[in-house]
């Protein structure tokens, strides 16, 4: 497993470059736009079928499924890069159960704090007792691992006894 410092040295790297793009698509024209996107999705795929071909070669050399599987999803950034080139041995619905499951011991916060109750058709339906200002970092996580999801509800448990 990579250091702490490393993990937080390519979180940082992660946010400059997303910084970087959208300085550089402020700062051009649509039609250079166009083609520096042409580019980076060009260059993405052709890292995916790298990636690809790494796990085959991997697994075809006799890997333990299981263990092998299990290292690739507990490493955040891999599980990211996996994610993004459909690559993950995981389904949406695993990967959100396993984010809702590990969350509140991850933010030190009682598990009862956030709650799944519903996943289905890319829709995530969470309660939540963290509180407005943490619904964006909640969304962020969920989009992290399930770029796919095509909704992500966060009611906090006040409006929910409001309701009632």
């Amino acid at each position: 497993m990579p250091a702490i410092a490393d993990e937080a040295r390519l979180k940082a790297e992660s946010v400059e470059i997303e910084e970087m793009l959208g300085d550089l698509r402020a700062n051009v024209d649509p039609e250079t736009w166009a083609q520096v996107e042409g580019v980076l999705g060009r260059l993405v795929r052709l890292y995916g079928v790298g990636l690809q071909r790494a796990l085959e070669h991997a697994r075809a050399s006799g890997a333990d499924a299981t263990g092998f599987d299990a290292a690739l999803t507990a490493d955040d950034l891999l599980g990211s890069l996996l994610v993004l080139h459909g690559l993950h041995p995981l389904s949406t619905e695993e990967r959100v159960e396993r984010l809702a499951s590990t969350l509140p011991e991850r933010l030190g916060v009682p598990a009862e704090s956030l709650v799944l109750v519903w996943l289905g058709d890319n829709r995530v339906r969470l309660l939540s007792a963290l509180g407005e200002e943490a619904d964006a970092a909640l969304r962020r996580a969920f989009e992290n691992v399930a770029p796919e999801l095509t909704s992500i509800d966060i009611v906090a448990f006040s409006d929910l006894r409001h309701a009632i």
